[in-house]
């Protein structure tokens, strides 16, 4: 998570890349925990195809996320949802 975190505060990528790298350090890390555990490495012939895998659903979960981030409405509009403008008036006064 924090390899990823400052992936984006470098280089603002997009949600697609903060998703798939997520996915493949998320894979790489339970690789590492269960190599410390079992203390065998053999483990890691699975690697490949299971990061391959990893970054592939991060990708769907990626373009699902970014169809529902199309579909909210922007943050300049949220002020026209029925009611905010009461409450806004109301925590005025």
């Amino acid at each position: 998570m924090i390899i990823t975190l400052g992936l984006y505060v470098l280089t603002r990528t997009s949600v697609y890349g903060l998703s798939v790298s997520s996915a493949f350090f998320h894979v790489l890390g339970q690789f590492l925990v269960y190599i410390l555990i079992v203390q065998t490495p053999y483990i890691m012939l699975y690697f490949p195809f299971l990061s391959l895998l990893g970054m592939a659903s991060g990708f769907i979960l990626a373009a699902i996320v970014a169809m529902i981030i199309r579909a909210l409405p922007a943050a300049s509009n949220m002020t026209r949802v029925k009611g905010v403008e009461k409450a806004i008036k109301r925590e005025e006064k």
